[in-house]
């Protein structure tokens, strides 16, 4: 069972390091740059008052069609993205993530945390496998059923990652009858502030990681 072709939609998170010096123009000026073809309209720059809280978007771009969007507040990044269908997600989060930690980099913005998530689309042989590993009363009856859970694994003598998997089916779903989402992200415990290249072998990680789940979710 490999599930890698179904993927759907993509988002990626750095989180600052703590009372980072973020320089929203600046930002805006570097992404305008590097990502001008896929975000071809001016940022959304949202004013809002000093004690707003950080998480808060103030820089918001989104691609005319609406299918990518990169939200930027004053202690994390967000890109989100859809896929289209048999798109290679692994292609699109390594040119945009490592572009975005390079932008990090060169505005000297350091990096405490990364996050990865995936959703991909499951089947009805999912289902059956599901089934029968959950052994809980009325579970393979059900038409609508959700479970999760999280692991923590350390990738190095540094960094744990978190890995959060959620199943969810839905028979009378026809379009999305059955959905999987990954989450894999550096531990809160272990802040990254490492170089650009430390980085992104981490990131690296994450995808390793993500991938393995796709293949045996269990």
């Amino acid at each position: 069972m490999d599930l890698s072709n179904q993927v759907f939609t993509i988002q990626f998170a750095i989180f600052f390091e703590d009372k980072a010096e973020i320089s929203m123009l600046k930002f805006a000026s570097i992404i305008q740059g590097v990502f001008s073809a896929m975000f071809t309209k001016e940022p959304q720059m949202l004013p809002l008052p000093e004690d707003a809280p950080l998480e808060i978007p103030r820089c918001i771009f989104e691609k005319e069609d609406k299918s990518a969007s990169l939200a930027i507040s004053l202690n994390r990044m967000d890109f989100k993205a859809g896929l289209k269908d048999g798109a290679l997600w692994r292609n699109n989060v390594e040119v945009i993530a490592y572009t975005l930690i390079q932008v990090c980099e060169s505005l000297n913005v350091g990096i405490k945390r990364l996050g990865l998530v995936i959703q991909t689309k499951t089947d009805t042989f999912f289902e059956e496998k599901t089934n029968g590993i959950v052994l809980l009363d009325d579970f393979k009856s059900s038409d609508e059923k959700t479970i999760s859970w999280v692991n923590q694994k350390k990738i190095s003598d540094k960094f744990i990652v978190n890995i959060f998997r959620n199943i969810h089916i839905n028979r009378n779903n026809l379009e999305i009858p059955g959905l999987l989402t990954i989450d894999v992200n550096t531990h809160v415990d272990t802040p990254l502030l490492c170089s650009a290249k430390e980085t992104t072998e981490i990131l690296t990680n994450l995808m390793s990681e993500i991938e393995e789940k796709l293949k045996n979710v269990f």
